[in-house]
């Protein structure tokens, strides 16, 4: 898979968990396209790298436990250049 689509795919995770209308770990997969093996997977690994998702039982649904959001962006470094995102 390219890298844009990864990309892709993990800005609609992400903006899936901070709606907060995920569903269960099923719905959630088929919203994105994926199996729910593979939805299992990308969110241990997001959570290995610090995002503070969980699963809300009373409401069914996966999300942030703290507001926030993924970005990505390149930083330049010793620069007054603004951030350039994509």
């Amino acid at each position: 898979m390219s890298i844009i689509k990864q990309k892709n795919r993990l800005e609609r995770i992400d903006q899936i968990l901070r709606q907060k209308n995920s569903g269960p770990s099923h719905e959630f997969a088929s919203k994105i396209g994926i199996s729910r093996t593979t939805l299992m997977d990308i969110l241990d690994e997001l959570r290995t790298i610090g995002f503070p998702i969980v699963y809300n039982h009373a409401s069914k649904n996966y999300e942030y436990e703290y507001d926030g959001r993924l970005i990505f962006s390149f930083v330049y470094k010793n620069s007054s250049m603004d951030i350039a995102k994509f």
